[in-house]
């Protein structure tokens, strides 16, 4: 495995690295990520910040690092395909793949050393948003102007929400004390953390951040993955077993690049501790659950990016489909859809796909998210803790992924209804009757017009 000591010249030309048989040693000081409500307490901290976001995007030419675009394509550019001599190096984000989280962590570690130089701040780190305890977009990216009137470089006019509701903290749950992504294991860190609170921020918030090839545009990109990282490394600070895999794992023969001379590398192993790529966090606690809150002992495994392999394959093997609702929209409040069978006749490996969808020139400015439930007791108010209910989320950010995915344009969304009712079937919850699906709402985008279409679709299918 290569590993590199980080260097940072002191031209604001370039990053470099050493000769890949350097140890990576971190160099001193450590590095200290904020939350940002302590780092806005800092007016050098936020000048430094505002300084490197506005050179970057000031930088002319994108295909150089200096500038803000060469990142936001290195996750995913907006429109097309990258041009042969960037091709190593865009659109790279691996979202519902392994490796969701390592390369995140390897993308904001080049990504904070060009900031830091450009910012002309050698102390500068990037803060992290917690929206477990401040829901509130921070104030230092709210505001259009900054106080002498200029353009505030961290402000992004392409938002919809600035309140956070909806969080859960499932991803939290002792029982969950596998890492990696795993198609053979639906029930990890990583694959129930990608859904929430990962892709319920970027829904949340909405506009650019609310699909994958936008996301990076929009500066509040960078602290919610910040925030993202932070909560890898206080799943690992919590004990309890959790575990990343074992030495010697093939999940260690990955690594990743972000620059086209390849010096810019890093594996796995490189960046799976913090202290060796020289930072850490103020904070490594993980979220505090709420008072009446509750975190499931067994986690049933309902985030849609971990289920889409285990859809794909059975679309794969042709197996029968029946439409069970025909064309349906949902706007911004609770729907809830029958399916006329007993949760005894639906076979465990079933899935249930919304077949056709898309999004409303509304419903693309994102905002809002809804969370799916299936055979929600009546008299039931949906919210994050109804853990044997819970089927999935939907927005327009896993719209995106599956969008960027489609086959013919057709863009299907499925989840393991399956999976889900046979767990009920077994806990005595399961209805002799008709099964629901409900979809409930959270969010308050600012287009907010409760009765205008968000999401449209042509069918409600079920499979196997």
């Amino acid at each position: 495995m290569n590993r590199r000591l980080f260097v940072l010249s002191s031209s604001a030309a370039a990053l470099a690295a050493c000769s890949s048989s350097s140890p990576l040693v971190p160099a001193a000081p450590t590095f200290v990520r904020q939350e940002v409500t302590e780092f806005a307490a800092s007016p050098v901290l936020v000048k430094a910040f505002r300084d490197g976001v506005r050179a970057m995007m000031a930088f002319p030419d994108i295909t150089d690092p200096r500038s803000w675009q060469y990142w936001h394509n290195s996750h995913w550019m907006a429109t097309g395909m990258p041009p042969a001599a960037m091709a190593s190096v865009w659109n790279q984000c691996p979202h519902r793949k392994p490796y969701f989280y390592v390369w995140h962590r390897a993308f904001l570690f080049f990504f904070e050393a060009m900031l830091r130089s450009m910012s002309g701040n050698a102390n500068f780190a990037l803060p992290y948003w917690n929206y477990y305890k401040h829901p509130q977009l921070p104030d230092i990216f709210a505001q259009p102007l900054l106080t002498d009137g200029t353009p505030n470089p961290l402000y992004w006019p392409v938002r919809e929400g600035s309140l956070v509701t909806g969080l859960s903290y499932e991803a939290f749950s002792p029982a969950l004390t596998a890492f990696n992504r795993d198609p053979a294991n639906a029930d990890t860190f990583e694959q129930v953390m990608e859904g929430n609170p990962h892709g319920h921020i970027h829904d949340m918030v909405g506009g650019d951040m609310g699909e994958v090839p936008t996301a990076a545009a929009d500066p509040i990109f960078w602290v919610h993955h910040c925030n993202v990282d932070r909560l890898w490394s206080a799943w690992m600070n919590a004990g309890g077993g959790r575990r990343l895999p074992n030495a010697g794992d093939r999940w260690f023969n990955k690594s990743f690049t972000f620059n086209t001379s390849g010096s810019w590398t890093l594996g796995v192993s490189d960046v799976t501790d913090t202290a060796r790529l020289n930072y850490t966090y103020s904070d490594l606690a993980l979220p505090a659950i709420p008072a009446g809150g509750v975190i499931p002992e067994i986690s049933i495994a309902r985030h849609l990016n971990g289920h889409y392999m285990q859809a794909e394959g059975a679309q794969a093997q042709a197996q029968a489909q029946s439409q069970v609702a025909g064309s349906f929209s949902l706007d911004l409040q609770t729907l809830q859809l029958t399916i006329p069978l007993a949760a005894s006749q639906i076979d465990a490996a079933a899935i249930l796909i919304l077949d056709g969808a898309q999004l409303t020139g509304t419903g693309g400015l994102s905002g809002y998210s809804y969370n799916l439930y299936v055979n929600l007791p009546n008299g039931t108010t949906p919210d994050n803790e109804e853990i044997d209910f819970d089927l999935g989320q939907l927005g327009s950010y896993v719209y995106s992924i599956e969008a960027m995915n489609a086959v013919a344009g057709n863009v299907q969304i499925a989840y393991p209804i399956g999976r889900v009712i046979a767990q009920q079937l077994a806990a005595g919850l399961a209805p002799s009757t008709n099964v629901t699906i409900t979809f409930a709402v959270f969010g308050d985008p600012q287009s907010d017009a409760s009765s205008t279409p968000m999401m449209q679709f042509r069918q409600l299918l079920l499979q196997g």
